[in-house]
C-alpha cells in the first residue's frame, strides 16, 4: 500500500494532504475512530490501511 494519495482521491473527499500526499496521521487516526467501522460493514475484506495502522475502530 502506498503511504500517499496517487490517485488524487483525498483531495475530493475533502482530506487535507501535506506536500508529499499524505494525510495528517491525527486526522487520519480520528476519521477511522468515526467512520472505520461503517467501512467494515461494507468493506469487501481485503487490505485495509487504517486497520493495519491504528487496528479496529
Amino acid at each position: 500500500m502506498f503511504g500517499f494519495d496517487m490517485l488524487n482521491s483525498a483531495y475530493a473527499a475533502g482530506v487535507v494532504l501535506n506536500d508529499r500526499l499524505e494525510p495528517d496521521i491525527d486526522e487520519a487516526r480520528a476519521a477511522w475512530r468515526r467512520y472505520g467501522q461503517a467501512f467494515l460493514a461494507i468493506h469487501d475484506g481485503g487490505e485495509c490501511w487504517a486497520l493495519d495502522m491504528f487496528g479496529a475502530p
